[in-house]
Parts: C-alpha cells; structure tokens; sequence
C-alpha cells in the first residue's frame, strides 16, 4: 500500500510540476523521484528499525542508491512547456536568442506547425527538382525539429485525450443502416480529432484520424458521382475535406517525417492540386524506405502498429478518382525513373517505367465534381507562395528564353524575376505537359537553377504561357530552356537603318515610328554573349497591326547565336507604336529591321 501510494506520488508530481511550477520535464521528473523515493526509502527504515529487520535496511540503501543513479542519468531538458497565457516578452527573446544558436524555441503548437509545413514542402520541391544535398540536409533539419517539439502536453489536455481514447474504444462500428454507420463514424471521427487536438500522437490518433477521413471523402467522392448527395444534408463540401486532409498531412509529416507511408499518402492527395509537390513527397518515400533498407539513420523504424497503419493507408490510394490515379502512376513513374541512376536498375520494369514517365499528365479535375481532387485556394493558401515579381529595371538579371522555338507564343516578358534577382547565371529547364486542347496539365523543374526562387518564378510564370503549336491528340511533353544572367555592363546592340518595304505613306509612317522605337528602346546584350565577346547581326520581320502593335516578330536571318537572336526578338516584341488615324487604312505592315550587335 505504501509503496502503491509512493509511486503514484512520482506520477502525480511530475504531472503537477511539469505543467506549470517547473517548465523544465525533466527536473519535473527528477523531482518526482527524489519525493517519491525519499517516501520509499522512508518506509522501508520504519519497518526495518520496528522489526529490527536488517534485510528491510539493507533494501532500503539499496533502493536510496538505485534511486541516486536514476538521477544521475537524468538531466534537465533543453525544450521546454509553455503553459497557456505565460508567453511573455521574455520567452519571445529566449525564442529569439534558441533560433540565433540554432535551437529553434515555438511558443505555440500552431507556430510550429505552420513553420515545419513550409519546410517540408521545401523539401518535396527540393526532392522534385533534384537537389539531393537540400533534401538530405533539410529533412535531418526536420527530423530534429520533430524531436525536440515533443514536449508534454498539459494536464488538462492529457485528461481529454484519455477520455477520448476510451470513448473512442468502446466505440463500435456495428451500425446496421446506412445513417446509422455515417453516424457512426461522425463521431469516432470527431473523437480522434479531439485526440489529436489534445496531444498531437501521431501514432495513437493521428494516422487514425486520416483513414477514417479518407474513406469519408471516397464516400462524398462516390456520391458526387452517383449524383445522389442530399442537398438538404449539412455536410463538409468536399473542396472543405480535401483541404482538411491535407492539412492534416502536413501536420502528420510535421511530427513524424521519417514515415514513408505518410509522404505517400500525401502524395496521393495533393497531386491534382500540385504535381510538383506530389512527385516530390514520392520520391522522399523512395529514398526514407532505402534509407530503412540500408540502415540509414534517415529513417526510423516502424513498430507492428506503424506497419499496419502503412498498409492501410497505401490501400487508400485505391479509391482515387479515374483521372488523379492515372495521375498519380504517371508520377510514380517518373519518380521511379529518377530513381534509377542510383540503383541501377534495368531490364523490362525500367523499359516500361520509362515509356509511363514520358505520357501527358491527364489535366487536373476539380474536387467539386467528385472527379478528381484538385482545390484551387489550397495553392494560394501555401506558406510557400512565389516571391513577388519585379520589373527588369528593379531585379538584376536578365532572363532569356525562346517561346517560339518551344511552340509557344512570343512574350514581351515571359518570366518575371524575383525580387532577389539573379545572383549568378544559371541555367534551369522545364518540361510541360501540353494537351490536345492546349491546356497546361504540368509543369515541372526538370534541371534545377539551384536557386529555389527562381525555379518557382519561372514554373509558376510558365503555367500562363499560351500555346502557339497544337499538340498531338495524345498530347506531348515539351522541354524549355531559361537562362538566367547577371546584368550586363557592356553595350546595348544597336539598331541599323531599317529597309521598308514598298507601300503607301502610311506604311512608310509606320516604318519611321518603328524605326524610332527601336533606337530608343534597343535590344539588351546578353552578358554570357558578351563575356565570350561574341557580335552578330539579326535580321528581324515584324509586324505590325494599323493601330501600331506588335503582331508577330520572326527571324529572317539568324546571328548564328542563340542568345542573341532571342535578345532581338524579345526586344521587338515590345517596339509598339502609336500612329494614331495616319493608319486607319492598313490592316498590317511588315518590316525588315537588322539589329547588330557589336562589343565597344
């Protein structure tokens, strides 16, 4: 009885002291067993000196001495509780002053959360457009953060999450009707998210929480498409499910990142809503279940438990809609393609992996029509968004890129950059799934800038793009190059005396006004072109509309260097004009317009 109480005693003080009166868990702990062994040992010398029973004593130093290196091989812990209403300005220079040393400090579970979604979702993209090194490095940053955000949760919130729990057990889900079985699972539903809102268990709960919410999406998914929801019936709209989920995934991979089950299922839900982020989640899966493979300290092993959790939530792929699973394999394709190099794989299986990783991504359908799972404001909503663009002449850098070449339409500024600029010149190409219809169904990062920024500005830019040549009935893939470069120094090229072509006044007003434009707005030197000290001439068809605009811009004779046949035409995709009525009879001019480059 004596000792019953005694222990219960430990348990009972660390719980009181950690949760307010001391905010380190451990000296809450080693306070615990100072208190609870100080009665133990207590105890034992009573009945030792009554009975004069030396065996009681000599138990009673032992268990003293037991006690004694149990509290050496404790110490106190560097993460500490922040009671509810103690943030104070102190703790948010403590925070401030963890984060300067490298220790990251939160003060709210949600400013945790919110800052570990955003690296992770780094580190999806960093694994999509295969930047090993950043991934590798950003997912052990993860990992620690993982660790040291395991913190106790407060009395209180342990009370809840327990009576949860054992309501949640005594559930059943023996319903015979249909309401009575939706019902049914309602409310073990709301009873794991009280779990999980009390102590974020990702074991316990977490992943318990996200089956039963993805098998009550496949039903609402079902249903949308059988046409038979009950409009009068107040239910989460499915846009409300999908992004729930997905919240929930990125809280889940937030404390557990080293679950390839979990970036699985993630990938799977998010890839109607961004297959950059879907392909990268599948290959950090690859690369933690060889790390489990390999013994590598990336991963960390999963229990019995953890293995059927993983089991169940791969089967979940299964009810995907048509379009987001053909999706999905075509992605798990590529990943595995990628995946090759380093395993060194070969024969049929990678012959046949290839041809799926080279198919057209079908378009994404909306969540709205039960179709696919694609939910527009998720995007939007991202911690990730792009970096605001800014104009040439506030960035420095200069971007190149050859629309037309690629079978898309000329553009006076196709990628804006960003407002970090260009820090050194790079190279990135993307690679675009075009349909038959000319839709954009993906865009991807095929050969990486290095530079995060620039890759999202120059994706998210090129989603606008507008395709000039149809694709296929079956669709086709189609590769971009972008240079990006430093600011010159050098000269601009130069614009020679245009030859017009034979027509009326009006024509030959257009041909001046064209001509003053381009000697005051001339063509930019390419700083790679211009650092190998490389001249050309370019001769330039451009047309114009009666009203002044720029129509088309083609080249009739090339320099015989890229970057500057693009410099030129991009520069003439901005020489509009403004004749005013003087044209009013002509539907459209074309003039010849040389433009030469020459180093001073």
């Amino acid at each position: 009885m004596i000792g019953a109480l005694a222990y219960g005693g430990i348990a009972w003080t660390g719980q009181l002291l950690s949760n307010g009166v001391l905010t380190d868990g451990r000296l809450a702990f080693r306070a615990g067993v100072v208190i609870g062994g100080t009665v133990s040992v207590a105890s034992l010398l009573r009945v030792g000196w009554r009975d004069r029973a030396w065996e009681y004593v000599i138990m009673a130093a032992l268990l003293a001495f037991g006690f004694f290196l149990l509290l050496l091989a404790t110490g106190t812990s560097s993460v500490r509780y922040v009671p509810p209403g103690r943030v104070s300005q102190d703790l948010m220079r403590e925070a401030d002053l963890a984060r300067e040393r490298g220790r990251p400090m939160w003060t709210s579970r949600s400013g945790y959360e919110r800052e570990a979604t955003a690296l992770l979702r780094d580190i999806a993209r960093a694994a999509a457009r295969g930047n090993v090194a950043v991934v590798d490095e950003k997912l052990k940053q993860l990992q620690d953060w993982a660790h040291s955000r395991q913190r106790a949760a407060s009395w209180t919130d342990r009370d809840r999450h327990e009576a949860a729990r054992q309501q949640f057990g005594r559930s059943t889900m023996d319903a015979q009707t249909a309401a009575e079985r939706k019902a049914s699972s309602e409310e073990r539903i709301a009873l794991l998210t009280t779990m999980w809102d009390a102590v974020p268990d990702v074991d316990t709960g977490g992943v318990q929480r996200l089956l039963l919410e993805l098998i009550r999406l496949n039903h609402a998914l079902r249903a949308r498409m059988a046409d038979s929801v009950d409009a009068n019936e107040p239910a989460l709209s499915i846009d409300d499910q999908v992004r729930g989920i997905l919240t929930l995934q990125e809280a889940l991979l937030s404390y557990k990142p080293s679950y390839p089950a979990l970036w699985d299922s993630y990938a799977a839900v998010v890839v109607d809503v961004d297959e950059e982020l879907a392909l990268g989640a599948l290959l950090v899966a690859a690369r933690l279940k060889q790390g489990e493979r390999e013994g590598s300290p990336r991963s960390e092993p999963l229990d019995l438990q953890g293995r059927l959790l993983a089991r169940d939530l791969s089967l979940q792929s299964i009810w995907l809609p048509e379009s987001s699973r053909k999706r999905l394999e075509i992605l798990q394709a590529r990943a595995e393609v990628l995946q090759l190099p380093r395993r060194g794989a070969a024969g049929d299986d990678a012959n046949g992996a290839r041809r799926t990783s080279e198919q057209v991504l079908p378009a994404a359908q909306s969540a709205t029509t039960g179709r696919g799972l694609n939910v527009v404001r998720y995007r939007e909503q991202s911690p990730l968004a792009p970096p605001a663009a800014t104009s040439p002449s506030r960035a420095n850098g200069e971007v190149f890129v050859d629309l037309p070449a690629a079978g898309f339409e000329a553009m006076v500024q196709p990628i804006a950059l960003p407002v970090s600029g260009v820090r050194t010149n790079a190279r990135l190409q993307l690679v675009i799934d075009v349909l038959a219809d000319g839709t954009l169904s993906s865009v991807l990062v095929e050969e990486s800038t290095g530079d995060a920024a620039l890759d999202t500005r120059a994706r998210e830019d090129a989603a606008r793009w507008t395709v000039s040549d149809r694709a296929p009935k079956a669709g086709e893939r189609r590769r971009v190059e972008v240079l990006f470069t430093v600011s010159p120094t050098v000269a601009d090229g130069r614009v020679e005396q245009a030859t017009l072509l034979p027509g009326a006044s009006s024509r030959d007003f257009l041909a001046t006004l064209l001509r003053d434009k381009a000697r005051t707005k001339p063509a930019r030197y390419p700083p790679a072109s211009a650092r190998e000290g490389l001249e050309g001439r370019v001769l330039l068809a451009i047309t114009l509309s009666g009203d002044g605009q720029v129509k088309r811009v083609r080249i009739t004779e090339s320099s015989g260097n890229r970057l500057l046949d693009a410099a030129a035409r991009e520069a003439a995709l901005g020489w509009s004009v403004a004749p005013g009525m003087a044209t009013s009879d002509v539907d459209e001019v074309t003039l010849d317009i040389p433009v030469t480059f020459r180093l001073q």
